[in-house]
């Protein structure tokens, strides 16, 4: 499922809105801020972005407990942010039951960039 399939409602919804005001989506993404260079960017460099975010494949967030996240956390800010798999202790915890649902051959940074605190 792509995100443009996963998102269908709530962009239906948002353009609806933006309708009712007079507005169209294209008005309210008119100027952008990339992520990557931080730059502002007008809508026509702007739009391959959006077009390819929406064609790519729907991930879930991974779901991290409060403690997981702080842990990964500190691997990153140290520099030793290497694979899951390349990590003895966090390996050792998944198997007894922590870190569910991590694909092991991810960075602990991608792992960062795509999970949802679920609980304190």
């Amino acid at each position: 499922m792509t995100n443009l399939e996963f998102y269908k409602d709530e962009i239906y919804e948002m353009q609806r809105d933006l309708f009712d005001k007079g507005l169209c989506i294209s008005d309210s993404i008119g100027v952008a801020i990339c992520n990557v260079c931080k730059k502002q960017t007008g809508l026509s460099a702007f739009m391959p972005m959006v077009l390819d975010w929406l064609l790519e494949e729907h991930k879930e967030p991974i779901k991290l407990k409060q403690w997981e996240y702080d842990l990964l956390k500190c691997y990153q800010e140290t520099k030793d942010d290497g694979e899951f798999v390349d990590h003895y202790i966090l390996k050792e915890m998944q198997y007894k039951g922590y870190f569910q649902n991590i694909d092991y051959n991810l960075t602990i940074e991608e792992i960062l960039d795509n999970c949802e605190v679920i609980e304190k």
